[in-house]
This record gives C-alpha cells, structure tokens and sequence, in this order.
C-alpha cells in the first residue's frame, strides 16, 4: 500500500470514528423499557419472537474488506436489504447480530484501516435495520478484546488460536489490563454514535462469556488460554454494564447467554464437573448476573430434545429458568438463543436413540413436528422477547451444509411460518 493511501485511510478512519449519529436523541418512551409486568417500546407493550441474524454485520464486514463499498448497488448491501425486508413482510420486528468481527480479538478497533471497515459495516447494519423498521439486540463482542485472536481456514472455520500476552483472563478480571482499556475505548466511540438510533433494542455485552468461566477446573486454562472464573465475570459483567450505561442513560443492557454449565457451583467453588443441586445453581446465577448491574438476563436454550438441562437432582426447564431470573435474581429474562437444531447421527448417536430427531431441516416433516413443539413451549414459557436461532445466514462455511443450523423462507418456508405464527401467538398474549 502506498504510504499516501495509508495516510488517507487513517484520516477517513478518524472521521468515520468522530461522525455524529444525525438523529435527534431518544426518550425514555423510545427505547425498550421494562415496568413489571413487561416491556414496554412507545408506550405499549412489547412481546414477541424474532431472528438471530447473527451474520448480518459480518456480511457487510466481509465484503467492505475486501475493498467492496457499501453502496445500495452492491450486492452483499442488497441480500442484507432484502432479507431484513422479508422478516419484517412476516411480522418479525426484532434481530440479533454479532456487532464486531469474529475471532480477531481487539485489533479491528486499533488497526485504523479496520476500524474504518469495522464502523462502514456497523453503520451500514444498523442503518438497514432501520430503514425496515427492525428492532435489533446489538452484541457488541465486549469479551474478545484480549490478544486472542483465531487463524481460519478458506471456509472461515478455525484452524488454529493467536495467543498474544493478555489472555481472556486479563480483560475480564483484570480492569487495569490493556485489553479492557481498549475495550473501554471502543464503548466510548461506538455508543455514542449509535445512540440516537431508534434500531438498536438492547445493548448485549458479548455472546456466551459464560462459557469462559471457570475453564478447566482447577487451572482455568483452555487451549493455552488463561481463563476467568465465574466471579470475575460477574464484576466484568458489573463494569461493562455501568460503563454502557454511563455512556446511553436510556437503553437496557443484557449479558448475551449463554446459559451456566449444569455444573457451574461445583467448578467455581470445588473445582468440579459435578452437577449442582438446584439450590447451588440458583446461587451460581445469583452471582454471575443477580448482582451485576445488567438490566436483562439471557439464556440460551436448545435442550430440546432432553426436555431440560439435568442438574443434581432435578431437570431444568424452561420454565424453571423464567421462574429462576423473574422470581429469585427479580430481573427480566429474554431466550437470546432457541430452536431445535439439527444434530448428528454419526456424531450425537445418543439424541437420535433418545429421541425421533432430525440431522437436517430437509427432514422436513420430523423438523416441522419439533419446531412446532419447541414454538409451544417458548409461546407458554412465560417469556416475552425471544431469538430463534438462525435466519438466513450467508457465510461461504453454511453453503452447500444439509445440516446447516440456519433456515429460510425459500429453502424452509414451513419452519420459517410455525415461528411466525409463534409470534403472532406471544404477540397476542401480552400485547393486548
């Protein structure tokens, strides 16, 4: 690259960084609100079932990197365009999407050529959102701001981890860490810039962080990786919130997922795989997010065909989970994740012998009978703001998949109407 180009970049970098949103500032009645009974948007209630999107800002990510504007002509602009549009045809108002790019760690915001790239996509993403009035839960990947970073193969699978010198242990218990002041520095850029944007439902902190937690037992170290335990997450989690909020006074914030481990107690207290009791099991989500400053509480939910997640001495449902985070921790929970996957013969034999599963959405009868059961239990569930897992994902690795975990209107447009239809059922139970 020429070193004039380079310089040009950087300065288009610093003013994409210091553009003002352009819309005027929001009310209390123009965001997402909880009152107790429920949430609120506008003044009225607000319920319903939506889409996990979850590659719509990588889409956008990809193709700008590879030197792609994104203009209304470009084609990646216009699938996403398009896609949005049909949810919202079907009475979807709500998405889901990662908000940062996937395994490279803090470097596409201190790298001034991919932060460019980086708020190109994200403006582009929350301005098409807007513009098909969607709704979307923004997650912002706060938990990938170590010096981790993933190697990937030609499809965009993993094929190996960057270790640099602070790990996710470092950024997530450590507040003096170089990691969390980028992050920090991230937050104080990207908040104020989209603010202002009636699109943005919620601010997640980052997906399934909970997963990190305590990993191993006994050296919390993964894959080389220094590791947080579920303590430490619980005051990242307190941070980040107070810092997001510092930052929108107005906007709810939400954890991300996942949900804990069945033995989640037992590895932060003993170091142990063992299951927890019930009564344990609260107390592990009491601390990792009953205390933390979050405003919702995420789940993520695909033991569908086990009937619930197995603790000790019990199964928990998904019913016990809204029961959980509404009447112990008194916050509101959302299933930030849901649906029954495909699964593996060769590799899952156990949930095929267990149960009648599928290994593919084109088993279409078998599929259609377990969305249909798993759009039931969610509708009865008790909860209210819920994200199927997953609508139209165009990542080159899911192309061509027959056990793709993504489905649409075009390939699957029975599955695509059994949760529209459970949309318009929780719709209906809450709204009126």
């Amino acid at each position: 690259m020429k070193p004039g180009t380079r310089i040009s970049l950087v300065i288009l970098a610093l003013l994409t960084t210091l553009a003002p949103s352009g819309a005027e500032p929001l009310g209390r009645e123009d965001v997402l609100t909880w009152r107790g009974d429920g949430f609120y948007l506008e003044g009225q209630r607000f319920a319903g079932i939506g889409w996990n999107k979850f590659d719509l800002y990588w889409a956008l990510w990809h193709e700008a990197l590879d030197g792609g504007a994104l203009t209304e002509t470009n084609a990646a602009v216009r699938k996403q365009d398009a896609t949005l549009r049909e949810l919202r045809s079907m009475g979807f108002r709500t998405i889901r999407f990662f908000a940062s790019p996937y395994g490279r760690g803090r470097t596409f915001f201190e790298d001034p050529e991919l932060r460019s790239v980086h708020f190109e996509a994200l403006d582009k993403a929350i301005a098409l959102c807007a513009r098909n009035d969607i709704r979307a839960v923004v997650s912002l990947g706060c938990g990938s701001f170590s010096d981790r970073r993933h190697r990937f193969n030609e499809q965009g699978g993993i094929r190996g981890r960057i270790l640099g010198e602070e790990h996710p242990r470092e950024l997530i218990a450590d507040p003096e860490s170089e990691s969390r002041a980028a992050l920090y520095d991230y937050l104080e850029t990207a908040i104020p810039r989209y603010r202002n944007s009636r699109a943005v439902l919620m601010w997640e902190i980052g997906n399934e962080l909970t997963n990190m937690a305590d990993l191993q037992p006994g050296s919390k170290v993964y894959h080389g990786a220094r590791m947080p335990t579920h303590a430490e997450l619980a005051t990242f989690y307190d941070d980040v919130a107070r810092k997001i909020k510092a930052l929108d006074r107005l906007r709810m914030v939400v954890n991300g997922g996942s949900k804990l481990r069945p033995s989640a107690w037992n590895q932060y207290t003993n170091d142990s795989w063992k299951k927890d009791t019930y009564e344990e099991h609260v107390r592990a989500w009491e601390l990792v997010c009953g205390e933390p400053a979050i405003d919702v509480i995420d789940v993520h939910y695909y033991a569908i065909p086990h009937g619930g997640v197995e603790l000790a001495d019990r199964i928990l449902t998904l019913n016990d989970y809204v029961r959980i985070m509404e009447d112990e921790l008194w916050k509101p929970v959302v299933i930030g994740e849901y649906g029954p996957l495909p699964v593996s013969r060769e590799k899952k034999p156990d949930v095929h012998e267990a149960v009648d599963w599928f290994e593919s959405y084109r088993e279409k009868e078998i599929a259609a009978q377990w969305f249909r059961r798993a759009a039931d239990d969610l509708v009865d569930s008790g909860v209210q703001l819920a994200w199927w897992w997953a609508y139209g994902s165009d990542r080159a690795m899911d192309k061509g998949d027959p056990g793709r975990f993504d489905v649409s209107l075009e390939r699957d447009p029975e599955l695509v109407r059994i949760v529209a239809e459970a949309n318009r059922r929780m719709r209906e139970m809450y709204e009126r």
